[in-house]
């Protein structure tokens, strides 16, 4: 079950498990679920997730690449550094970017700023004449503010993020069986009140 770009989703009550009588045990070979780049709440209540091969539940967002940084320190070059996320319109005006640190992972100090204009990719193809692999993996946003020193010096060590689309997310009331160790993964996972057994049955 995938969402992407939405809002408030809730989801209850939901048997994620493979009908023993048909012979199948593993109930799925990726994620059950997975939200990326959702606002508001992501409520997952009174379900179950049985023998998964991959997360019971994964909410995430995508950050992406600083490649350079111009246009009066305003102007930010991104990348998306896969290709199973490229492609999709990331920003949008009025959206805040943060940037964080890439090999320590916190928010850079005065780097978070509200989105002016963004030229990449819009979601729905790629225009007659533009290169795929450049259009639909790059994109320019402008933003509202001169971005840090820190920044600018090194903009290689920077990736940014919608922090617009980092939802709040409410896990409460499943069960996991048969789960991997990691069961389940969220940038900012709250109230959670599930139980996970290592039942096969």
């Amino acid at each position: 079950m995938v969402g992407q770009f939405s809002e408030d989703i809730t989801i209850d009550s939901v048997a994620f498990k493979a009908d023993r009588s048909t012979g199948r045990v593993t109930s799925s070979f990726a994620d059950h679920i997975q939200m990326s780049g959702v606002k508001g709440t992501v409520r997952i209540t009174n379900c179950l997730f049985d023998n998964p091969q991959d997360d019971p539940i994964n909410v995430h967002g995508t950050y992406l690449q600083v490649t350079a940084v111009e246009g009066e320190r305003k102007k930010l070059h991104l990348k998306y550094m896969h290709n199973e996320t490229a492609g999709f319109p990331q920003f949008h005006p009025g959206d805040k970017a943060e940037l964080v640190n890439k090999r320590t992972m916190p928010a850079a100090r005065d780097a978070t700023a509200t989105v002016v204009s963004v030229d990449g990719p819009s979601g729905s193809g790629v225009p007659a004449g533009a290169d795929p692999e450049t259009y639909l993996r790059t994109m320019t946003v402008t933003v509202d503010r001169d971005l840090p020193d820190s920044v600018l010096d090194a903009p290689g060590d920077y990736a940014a993020e919608n922090v617009n689309c980092t939802p709040s997310v409410v896990i409460k009331g499943n069960t996991f069986q048969a789960a991997p160790p990691e069961v389940f993964s969220s940038l900012r996972a709250s109230r959670c009140g599930s139980r996970a057994t290592t039942s096969t049955a």
